[in-house]
C-alpha cells in the first residue's frame, strides 16, 4: 500500500514556511553587521534560505514516504529484541 502524496508534502510545506520565516532574519542580520545590502546579495540570501529549507523538507518527505511504504522493512527487517 502506497502512502498518500498529501502526507508526503507536509514536511516540504513546513520547511518552506521555516525558510520564509528565516530569510528576513538572515537579511536583517547581514544589515546589522554593516554589510551593504545590494539587490543581488539579498536575492542570493533569500534564495539560499528557501532552497536549503526546501531541500531539507524534500529529504524528510522522502524519508517518511520510504518508511510508510514498507521499503525500509524490505531492505533490512528489524532484529528481534533479546
Amino acid at each position: 500500500m502506497m502512502p498518500s502524496p498529501a502526507r508526503s508534502r507536509r514536511p516540504v510545506r513546513i520547511a518552506l514556511a521555516a525558510g520564509v520565516a528565516a530569510a528576513p532574519g538572515a537579511v536583517g542580520w547581514l544589515g546589522a553587521t554593516g554589510t551593504p545590502l545590494r539587490p543581488p546579495l539579498v536575492v542570493a540570501v533569500v534564495g539560499m534560505a528557501l532552497g536549503i529549507m526546501a531541500l531539507a523538507g524534500l529529504l524528510m518527505a522522502l524519508l517518511f514516504w520510504s518508511s510508510r511504504s514498507g521499503h525500509d522493512w524490505q531492505a533490512a527487517p528489524p532484529e528481534p529484541w533479546p
